[in-house]
């Protein structure tokens, strides 16, 4: 999965990009930058998690943490990892990642709880795909007629409608995993059926 993509990434974003970029010059043109399957897939191991830290941020693959569910403090990509994989839901570790760190411009905190950050973002991730999939919400969907999938308003309204932002989580996304986030996988290998209920915020 993590691949040297030195030449592959400019083309992958690309693509990226110029889907985003449309959608911001017109209304009606589309806004489509994860697919559903890969917003809910097993994701990257904890070992090539790290393995992404190493390559792109070093910093944070040396960061360790205390939590209340590990005798010894634990190292991000495990925090991350959990924090991705609940009772409730289920998300793509390497979404909670990303977007982790793109809400905190890739600085460490000096302190805080980074289990409970990420935990946030994965619970705020999933609400939002549902609210977008609830039937009942056909007043949602039509008010945002170029979103394409509830994984694509899940991000967009995580990160305010801001397209900028969008731009850069999806560059982020293929530069540390040589992988487009719209990448169709095998029904297989998703980790779940997304649950049925929203979860507490």
């Amino acid at each position: 999965m993590l691949k040297n993509v030195k030449y592959l990434y400019p083309l992958i974003f690309l693509s990226l990009l110029i889907s985003i970029s449309q959608a911001s010059a017109a209304s009606q043109q589309s806004i489509n930058v994860i697919d559903d399957q890969v917003f809910f897939a097993f994701g990257p191991s904890v070992e090539e998690l790290d393995q992404a830290l190493v390559g792109n941020y070093p910093e944070w693959a040396n960061y360790e943490q205390n939590v209340s569910w590990y005798s010894e403090p634990v190292k991000l990509s495990k925090i991350v990892r959990e924090a991705s994989f609940q009772e409730k839901f289920a998300l793509n570790s390497a979404v909670t990642l990303v977007t982790l760190g793109e809400s905190r411009g890739w600085q460490l905190p000096s302190d805080g709880d980074v289990f409970l950050e990420s935990l946030t973002i994965s619970e705020r991730l999933h609400h939002l795909w549902f609210e977008w999939t609830n039937p009942e919400n056909e007043e949602i969907r039509a008010q945002f007629p170029e979103i394409t999938n509830a994984a694509t308003y899940a991000m967009y309204r995580y990160f305010n409608g801001d397209l900028s932002r969008l731009e850069d989580w999806c560059r982020t996304y293929v530069r540390i995993y040589g992988e487009s986030p719209l990448k169709t996988l095998d029904k297989q290998k998703l980790t779940f059926k997304p649950v049925d209920a929203i979860p507490e915020i």
